[in-house]
């Protein structure tokens, strides 16, 4: 879920996860425990990342948060968007 962030005419969205808007509550696909938020693969990966690295922040539609189960250690990328 992306929302229009207004300043007169739509700017541009912005991600509620990344802005503090609503809580990230992901349930992990293996045992159901919310998932917590690690941040987006764009700060994984950082500014200086190689250019393929970064083909793969812009090749998903929307904002890709890591999630990471502390009950069975599973891992994924979440697609908000």
């Amino acid at each position: 879920m992306f929302i229009p962030a207004y300043g007169g005419e739509i700017m541009e969205n912005i991600c509620p996860y990344c802005n503090g808007l609503f809580p990230l509550t992901v349930p992990c696909p293996s045992c159901g425990t919310v998932m917590d938020d690690q941040g987006t693969l764009q700060e994984e990966l950082g500014p200086y990342s190689p250019y393929v690295e970064n083909i793969q922040i812009h090749s998903f539609p929307g904002c890709v948060h890591r999630v990471f189960c502390p009950h069975c250690q599973a891992a994924l990328y979440y697609t908000v968007g």
